[in-house]
């Protein structure tokens, strides 16, 4: 398993670079073809598939679980009899998903109908009714894709993603050089994501032979199942009302050209995220088995500030290169009109640094079971944050957004930092080593901000000629100033192996 959790990671960063590219080729191509009106529509209509999948009530993280202790107890009846229970709830939850969504994508035409015009509003409504029968014909297959996860068997889900990676930019550029709109590009994008969904299901049925038996259908395990889940269907929650939510706010109070534009700085941060998460993602299962097996607070600390650093040397590489070149890539990348999406993008990726780093956290408090409190504790702050971004909104449009964004995530961040020393994370040695190495990046930032004032970054060339020389001077320094024993290990390790390898 440890070999498929390194290739897993090595790929899933091949795949991340690779999609980041494509989309940065894409977008731009995208946005200019579409009109900014069009991708306004476009990104505000795919903003309804977070709400729908919210539906999903944590069940995900629970298959996880529960599939993860049932192998360690080597108990094949109740892992296959959970697979068949939770299949039946979530071909429950597909319908419910039609009976919601339906009526709340025919309602467009009297929730926009201040932000955008007649012809907009049709169209938005068309998408919409196409993600509900999208995110509806999926839910039974993430059953599949949570088995996956539990098995360990990240390799298939990178080679998957990596497929939908390449493939996706191929069916956007034919659509749009056909002179087709955003609605044949969501078709497109929701076949392709089924197509996906259908891949995964093949996988555990020929593949890990996985069997569903539906008649012996748990009922006395649903009671802890939805109490465990119910927690995390929280948290998601708080995860759509801070990066869903809006645009659809946006799309009420505003108009279609401020709804492009703050999607535009959510590319950014969604490039952000995922090329930070990579390792934390792979890391469920492990921590679950930690707890699953007693492993001490201290142990769970040590893996907590080992992926927490390694996350930091990659975010401050990231956060760094688009504070010095971002606004210029921008204009570049978007056009004169998205300018201000670079201010919204980097008020959003600078506040996330924390979060982003912690993200294993969230996985510790789900396996210990103690993710109840964070998560009420999270839709409190996040309530909060829906109601100051409205006016924030209506004031400075999708500023006022990252503005309310902002506030509520720093409120989460002093709550969660205190709530992980409550369940024995032992949060004070976290810190001192976050700190050690947060020290060389910011000086390091800083003074690659120096020298920016004497050179002038503005063409693509320029931008690649800093990028090739900032890249190594920023690895050099981290190693020599930053990195720890361990984190230069995992650098050397690989790199001795295919040294070897070339000598023999």
């Amino acid at each position: 398993m440890k070999t498929q959790i390194k290739a897993g990671v090595v790929l899933s960063y091949v795949q991340t670079i690779i999609s980041i590219v494509l989309s940065f080729v894409i977008t731009p191509v995208t946005i200019r073809l579409l009109g900014q009106s069009e991708f306004g529509i476009y990104s505000l209509a795919g903003s309804m598939i977070p709400y729908l999948t919210l539906l999903d009530l944590g069940f995900s993280n629970a298959i996880v679980r529960y599939i993860t202790k049932y192998r360690v107890e080597n108990d094949k009846e109740k892992e296959y009899t959970l697979n068949g229970t939770f299949l039946v709830i979530y071909s429950v939850i597909a319908i419910i998903v039609l009976i919601i969504g339906i009526p709340i994508a025919l309602s467009s035409r009297y929730i926009f109908t201040n932000g955008l015009t007649g012809i907009e509003i049709n169209k938005v409504e068309i998408m919409m009714l196409i993600s509900v029968f999208y995110v509806a014909l999926s839910f039974p297959f993430m059953v599949f894709e949570a088995i996956i996860v539990a098995y360990e068997r990240f390799l298939f889900v990178r080679i998957v993603s990596m497929i939908m990676t390449l493939i996706t930019p191929v069916i956007t550029l034919l659509i749009l050089f056909n002179g087709m709109t955003s609605v044949a590009l969501t078709l497109a994008t929701a076949i392709v994501g089924l197509l996906a969904n259908i891949a995964a299901m093949i996988y555990c049925l020929k593949v890990l032979k996985i069997k569903v038996i539906i008649k012996k259908f748990q009922f006395p395990i649903l009671k802890e199942l939805f109490s465990y889940s119910f927690y995390i269907f929280l948290a998601s929650i708080v995860d759509v009302i801070y990066w869903s939510t809006d645009t659809i706010i946006l799309g009420i109070v505003s108009n279609s050209k401020e709804v492009a534009i703050y999607s535009v700085a959510m590319k950014f941060n969604q490039y952000f995220s995922s090329f930070t998460v990579v390792i934390s993602s792979f890391l469920l299962p492990k921590v679950f088995k930690m707890v699953a097996e007693n492993k001490s607070n201290k142990e769970i600390t040590d893996l907590f500030i080992k992926v927490a650093r390694i996350q930091l040397q990659i975010v401050g590489l990231i956060i760094i290169g688009f504070i010095l070149i971002g606004k210029q890539f921008v204009i570049k990348w978007a056009g004169t009109d998205y300018d201000k999406a670079y201010v919204i993008a980097l008020m959003i990726m600078c506040v996330r640094i924390i979060p982003i780093c912690q993200v294993l956290g969230i996985s510790i408090l789900q396996a210990k079971n103690k993710h109840k409190l964070r998560s009420i504790l999270y839709i409190i702050v996040a309530l909060f944050n829906l109601v100051i971004s409205i006016p924030l909104a209506k004031m400075y449009g999708g500023v006022g957004c990252a503005i309310g964004t902002v506030a509520g995530t720093l409120i989460n961040i002093i709550v969660i930092n205190i709530y992980y020393s409550r369940v024995g994370l032992e949060m004070k040695r976290y810190w001192i080593n976050f700190i050690e190495l947060l020290i060389p990046i910011t000086i390091t930032g800083v003074i690659s901000l120096v020298i920016l004032k004497f050179i002038v970054v503005k063409s693509i060339v320029s931008m690649i000629i800093f990028i090739v020389v900032f890249l190594p001077a920023y690895a050099i320094i981290i190693w020599n100033f930053g990195s720890n024993h361990y984190e230069k290990q995992l650098v050397r390790e690989p790199l001795k192996k295919i040294f070897s390898r070339k000598t023999l």
